[in-house]
C-alpha cells in the first residue's frame, strides 16, 4: 500500500487551486508565495520560467513572452472562431500547428523563438502546484482529482490528462468543477443535503457552467448541465480594458492599442477595478508613465469607470447567464419552484469589510524581528525599508546597527530594543502605583511561535520583569468581554480579529462557565498598521515627486518624519472621506529650494491602494473557522482588537440567465432550491449578484463554502477516495454524471442524428441502427458530433471512422449497428459492426488532432525536465551570488564606518576594498545566463579577500553560511 496522497487541483483560467484531504480533513495548499490561489500565468525567460504571481509581475515587462488564459486553448483548434478572436489579444503570437493544432510562440532572451502547446503551459501550473503539495504534505506526489468546466468535451478534457502526464501525474478522474463545488457542499451539510434538488453557478474565469443535482444519501446525481464556454471573468476583464484604451485615447491622445507592454500593464490594472467595483460605486485605472507617441512626453493615466458604466458595457454578457439556466432547467424537466438551493461557487459570498487601522509603534517594528532569523523571508523585506541598517548577527539572529553621535557603531539586538519599551511602561507604572512593579503579564500575537514568545520573555527579564505568563493578544481581549458579559457570554462561540501594528490574529473562541477554550488560531505575522503606513508612505513619495520634484525616498531623515505624518492620515482617513499630510522644509535637490509639501489622499483612494492587504485578512479567519471545525454562522459574537473599528461582513449574493435554463433542464422550480453556492471569481460582480437575489432570499445563499476554494475542496476528497493510499478514505460518496451534449453520427442530409442525448447518465452505452444508402456499398463513413443542431455545420466534429468491406448488397438491406460507449470519465468509444457477418471497426474520441501520442509525450516530458533543470541551476546559482554580494556590501559597509568587526590598519585593506568593488559591480549587473562553478570561484576569492582584515579569520565561516565551499 502507498503512503503517497492523492491531490485535488482546480486548474482554472486565471486561477488555480490545489488541496488535499489528510485526517479526513480538507486542506488547501498555499503555494510557493504564501497564496491560496495561483495565477495560472507562465513567463519564460533566458534560463527561468516564472510561474503564478511572479510571472503575473513578469507581464508588464515581457508580455510577449507571458502566457495567459491558455486554458481557452487547451484541446482547441487553431480554425476555431473563438481561438481567432482570442488570438487578436494575445500579447503572444499563436499559430497554426500539425493537425490544426494551436502553438504559442515564445522569442526567450538570447534563444531562439520556440513553440509551445497550451498543454505545455498548462503543464508549468500543475508542476507548479504539485511541487507546492510536496512541500506541504512532506513527500511525493503522483496522483491527482483534476478539475475542468463542465462543458468542455472529450478533446479538452483529453488535452487536459495530456498537461498532467507530462509532469508525471496520474489522473485519478476529471471531474467537472460545479460537481466538485457539490461534493464539498454534501460533506459539510450531509443531513441537511439529503434529497435537495441543487442549481449549481459556477461563473469562472473562462466559462460559465449550470448544473441541475439531486442529492441522494450521499449519491450526487447529475441530472442536466448547460453552460457558455466563452464566458468568464476574463470576458468582463475585456470589456474593462476596451473601455480604458477608448478612454485614454480621448483623454491623453494616446492609442495604446498596439504597445503590448502597455496593455499588459493596463490588463492588471482593468482586472483590479473589476474587483474593486465589487466593493464600490466607482473605480480609477492608474497606468504610469505612458509615453504619447506624438510630442514623446511620457503621462501618468488616470481614468474612472463607475458600476453603472461597467453594467452597461457588461450586459450583453450578463443576458447570456439566463439562457443556460433556462436549457438546464428544461431538460431537467424541473420548474424554477423545484430547486431547494442555489450554490454559486467563486469569491462572491464572502469579502472583508474594510478596516481602519489606527495603532501607532512604540518603536519602529522591531517587534517584527523579536525572535525571528536575519535569513526570514519577511525580514529581508522589512531590512529594506527600514531607516536604520539590520545586519546578520551570531546564529543568524537580527541586529539593529545605530551609529550613535561621537560613538562608535554598536548593534542592537530586537530584544533590547524592545527591553527600552518594556523600562519605560514599567517605571511608567511604578510612578502611577506608587510602589516598586516586578512582576508582569505580557501579551503577544496569537500566532507568535515558541522562539518569539521566549524573545519576548528574554526582553522581560533584561529590565527586571518576572514574566508570569504569556498571554495570546485574542485572549486578553476575550478575557476583558467575560469580565464585561458574563450571563451573555455563557455558552457562546466568538470569533476573535486582532489587526495589530505588525501582526493579524483571529482565534475561535468557546465560553462555558467560566471557561475561556481557545478553540483555533490564525493568522498573518506580516500584516498590520505598519503595513498600511507603509503603503500611505509609497504613495506620499510618488506624490511628492510627482507635485514638487522632490525625490525624499533615498533621504532617511525625511523619510522619518514622512512616515509619522502618513500615520496620522491614515488614522484620519478612519473619520473623515479625506486627509492631508504635511512636511514641512523638504530640499528640493535639483535648485536646493526649501520647499513645503502638501498632498492630499482619499479613503477610495487608500482602500485601492490597500485592496491587497485587505485581501490577505479573509484567509487566516477562514482557516481559524476550519480548524475549529465551525461555520460562520456558529459564531455569537465577533470581537475586533488592535485598533479596527469594523468587523468581517459578508457580501450580498445575486445571479442571473442561464439559470432558468438549468432549472428547466432539471424540471426544478425556482423554489426547489436549498443552496446558493457561487464558484469562480467572477460572480464577485455587482450585476451578477443582484439578479441572483432577483429569484433567491439572503437564507438559500450557502455562506460556508469559500468561493475560491469549494472546487479545490470537492476534487481533493473526490482525489482521496480514489487514492492509492488507504489511509486518507473516509465516507464513500457515489458521484452520477450525466453527458452535457446530445451525441451522435452524420446521416444523410449533411443531418446529426442523436444516438445519446444530453443529460444522459453515465457510464451509459446505446445502439442504433443504420442502413446503406447506395446498391452495393462496400464501405461507410462514420463520422461522429455532439451538439444541439440539427445540421452537422452547426455541431462539434469528435472524429471520424469507417467500415470497409461491407458485403455488396442493395441499398437499404445491409443492417450497421452503431454502439457509442460513454465510461465514469466521460471518454466515448464509438463502434459500427455489419449485423450479417459481424465486422466491426471502432474508435475511442479523443480527437486525433489534439491528442499526443505517447512519443509526444515523452518528449515533451523530456523537454520540460531540461527547462527546469536550467531554471533551477540558474536560480542556484544566484542565490549564491546575490548571498556573496549581500556580503560583500555589509563588510564595505562596516570598514566605511570603521567597526571593530575588522582591522583597518591591515596591509591587505586597500586589496580587499578593491575585489568587493569589482565583485559588487559585477554582481549588480543583469545576468541572463550564470554559470554555478564561476559564481564560487568569484566567491572563494572574496572570501580569501576578507579573511585577512578580520580580528577574528573564523568569523568567516559565520559571514558565509549559504556559501562554505
Amino acid at each position: 500500500m502507498t503512503n503517497e496522497y492523492a491531490i485535488g487541483i482546480d486548474l482554472g483560467t486565471t486561477y488555480s487551486v490545489v488541496g488535499v484531504v489528510r485526517n479526513r480533513n480538507v486542506e488547501i495548499i498555499a503555494d510557493q508565495q504564501g497564496s491560496r490561489t495561483t495565477p495560472s500565468v507562465v513567463a519564460f525567460k533566458a534560463s527561468e520560467i516564472f510561474v503564478g504571481k511572479p510571472a503575473l509581475d513578469e507581464m508588464s515587462i515581457h508580455p510577449t513572452n507571458t502566457v495567459y488564459d491558455s486554458k481557452r486553448m487547451i484541446g482547441r483548434q487553431f480554425s476555431d472562431t473563438d481561438i481567432s478572436e482570442d488570438k487578436k489579444i494575445f500579447p503572444f503570437r499563436v499559430t497554426r500547428g500539425k493537425q490544426d493544432r494551436c502553438k504559442i510562440c515564445i522569442k526567450r532572451e538570447n534563444c531562439a523563438t520556440k513553440t509551445y502547446s497550451p498543454e505545455e503551459t498548462a503543464a508549468h501550473v500543475l508542476h507548479y502546484l504539485k511541487k507546492s503539495a510536496e512541500v506541504f504534505i512532506g513527500s511525493k506526489v503522483s496522483e491527482a482529482v483534476i478539475t475542468v468546466p463542465a462543458y468542455f468535451n472529450n478533446a479538452q478534457k483529453e488535452a487536459t490528462k495530456n498537461a498532467a502526464e507530462i509532469v508525471g501525474l496520474k489522473v485519478l478522474h476529471i471531474l467537472a468543477e460545479p460537481t466538485a463545488a457539490v461534493i464539498k457542499y454534501v460533506k459539510d451539510n450531509k443531513t441537511e443535503a439529503n434529497g435537495q434538488k441543487l442549481l449549481v453557478l459556477d461563473l469562472g474565469g473562462g466559462t460559465f457552467d449550470v448544473s441541475v443535482v439531486e442529492i441522494n444519501e450521499l449519491n450526487i446525481n447529475v441530472i442536466s448541465v448547460n453552460g457558455d464556454r466563452h464566458l468568464g471573468g476574463c470576458d468582463l476583464d475585456g470589456v474593462v480594458l476596451n473601455f480604458a484604451i477608448g478612454e485614454i485615447m480621448k483623454k491623453y491622445k494616446i492609442d495604446v492599442s498596439k504597445d503590448s507592454r502597455a496593455i499588459a500593464r493596463l490588463k492588471v490594472e482593468c482586472e483590479k477595478a473589476k474587483r474593486n467595483l465589487s466593493l464600490n460605486q466607482s473605480a480609477k485605472i492608474i497606468v504610469g508613465s505612458l509615453c504619447n507617441s506624438v510630442n514623446v512626453e511620457i503621462v501618468d493615466v488616470e481614468i474612472s469607470i463607475s458600476r453603472d458604466r461597467f453594467n452597461t458595457l457588461c450586459k450583453p454578457l450578463f443576458e447570456r447567464i439566463n439562457g443556460p439556466i433556462v436549457e438546464a432547467l428544461k431538460d431537467a424537466h424541473f420548474h424554477i419552484n423545484d430547486i431547494d438551493k442555489v450554490i454559486t461557487v467563486g469569491g462572491s459570498t464572502n469579502v472583508v469589510a474594510l478596516y481602519d487601522f489606527i495603532r501607532k509603534l512604540f518603536f519602529i517594528d522591531s517587534k517584527r524581528m523579536i525572535g525571528r532569523q536575519f535569513s526570514d523571508t519577511d525580514i529581508s523585506e522589512d531590512k529594506k525599508i527600514f531607516p536604520f541598517r539590520v545586519t546578520r548577527g551570531k546564529q543568524d539572529r537580527c541586529k539593529i546597527c545605530i551609529k550613535r553621535e561621537n560613538c562608535a557603531t554598536k548593534t542592537y539586538s530586537p530584544e533590547e530594543t524592545a527591553a527600552h519599551v518594556l523600562h519605560y511602561l514599567k517605571k511608567s507604572a511604578e510612578v502611577f502605583i506608587g510602589s516598586k512593579v516586578s512582576e508582569a503579564v505580557i501579551t503577544v500575537p496569537a500566532y507568535f511561535n515558541n522562539a518569539q514568545k521566549e524573545a519576548t520573555k528574554n526582553a522581560a527579564e533584561i529590565v527586571g520583569l518576572k514574566v508570569l505568563h504569556i498571554l495570546a493578544e485574542p485572549t486578553a481581549a476575550v478575557i476583558k468581554y467575560l469580565r464585561d458579559n458574563k450571563t451573555e457570554a455563557n455558552g457562546q462561540k466568538l470569533l476573535v480579529l486582532d489587526l495589530g501594528g505588525g501582526t493579524f490574529d483571529v482565534s475561535v473562541v468557546k465560553i462555558e462557565q467560566l471557561n475561556i477554550n481557545v478553540i483555533s488560531v490564525n493568522g498573518d505575522r506580516h500584516l498590520g498598521g505598519c503595513d498600511f503606513d507603509g503603503v500611505v508612505l509609497n504613495f506620499a513619495i510618488g506624490e511628492i515627486m510627482k507635485k514638487y520634484k522632490i525625490d525624499v525616498s533615498k533621504d532617511s531623515k525625511a523619510i522619518a518624519r514622512l512616515k509619522i505624518k502618513c500615520e496620522k492620515a491614515k488614522r484620519t482617513l478612519s473619520i473623515d472621506q479625506n486627509a492631508r499630510i504635511i512636511v514641512g522644509s523638504l530640499r528640493n535637490s535639483v535648485n536646493a529650494e526649501i520647499v513645503d509639501v502638501e498632498i492630499s489622499i482619499s479613503r477610495a483612494k487608500f482602500n485601492t491602494l490597500c485592496k491587497p492587504l485587505f485581501e490577505r485578512i479573509n484567509g487566516p479567519i477562514m482557516e481559524a473557522l476550519k480548524d475549529a471545525h465551525f461555520d460562520i454562522n456558529d459564531i455569537d459574537k465577533v470581537i475586533t482588537v488592535g485598533g479596527s473599528t469594523n468587523v468581517v461582513a459578508f457580501k450580498e449574493i445575486r445571479i442571473n440567465g442561464p439559470i432558468m435554463e438549468a432549472l428547466k433542464d432539471a424540471h426544478f422550480d425556482i423554489n426547489d432550491i436549498d443552496k446558493v453556492i457561487t464558484v469562480g471569481g467572477s460572480t464577485n460582480v455587482v450585476a451578477f449578484k443582484e439578479i441572483v437575489r432577483k429569484y433567491f432570499p439572503d437564507s438559500k445563499i450557502v455562506r460556508s463554502l469559500n468561493p475560491d476554494e469549494a472546487v479545490a475542496a470537492g476534487a481533493a476528497i473526490y482525489a482521496s477516495e480514489m487514492s492509492s493510499n488507504k489511509n486518507q478514505h473516509f465516507e464513500k460518496i457515489t458521484l452520477n454524471n450525466v453527458t452535457p451534449l446530445p451525441l451522435g453520427i452524420k446521416i444523410s442530409g449533411n443531418r446529426m442524428h442523436r444516438i445519446i442525448d444530453k443529460n444522459t447518465r453515465i457510464p451509459t452505452t446505446a445502439i442504433q441502427k443504420y442502413t446503406t444508402t447506395m446498391d452495393n456499398q462496400t464501405e461507410v463513413e462514420i463520422a461522429i458530433y455532439e451538439g444541439s443542431g440539427t445540421l452537422i455545420t452547426e455541431n462539434n466534429c469528435l472524429g471520424k471512422f469507417t467500415l470497409n468491406d461491407l458485403s455488396k448488397l442493395p441499398k437499404g438491406q445491409l443492417e450497421i449497428n452503431v454502439t457509442f460507449s460513454i465510461n465514469e470519465n466521460c471518454i466515448l468509444e464509438a463502434s459500427a459492426v455489419e449485423s450479417a457477418n459481424g465486422n466491426r471497426k471502432s474508435i475511442r474520441i479523443t480527437r486525433e488532432n489534439v491528442q499526443f501520442s505517447i512519443d509526444e509525450i515523452d518528449t515533451l516530458r523530456s523537454n520540460f525536465i531540461m527547462d527546469c533543470s536550467l531554471a533551477e541551476q540558474f536560480n542556484k546559482a544566484k542565490s549564491l551570488k546575490n548571498e556573496c554580494e549581500d556580503v560583500s556590501r555589509q563588510t564595505q559597509w562596516e570598514i566605511e564606518n570603521q567597526t571593530d568587526t575588522y582591522n583597518l590598519q591591515s596591509p591587505h585593506l586597500n586589496n580587499t576594498t578593491n575585489i568587493l568593488n569589482e565583485y559588487i559591480a559585477w554582481s549588480s549587473e543583469p545576468h541572463e545566463t550564470l554559470d554555478i562553478d564561476e559564481i564560487k570561484s568569484k566567491i572563494r576569492i572574496v572570501r580569501l579577500a576578507i579573511m585577512p582584515i578580520l580580528r577574528r579569520p573564523s568569523d568567516i565561516n559565520d559571514l558565509f553560511q549559504g556559501n562554505n565551499n
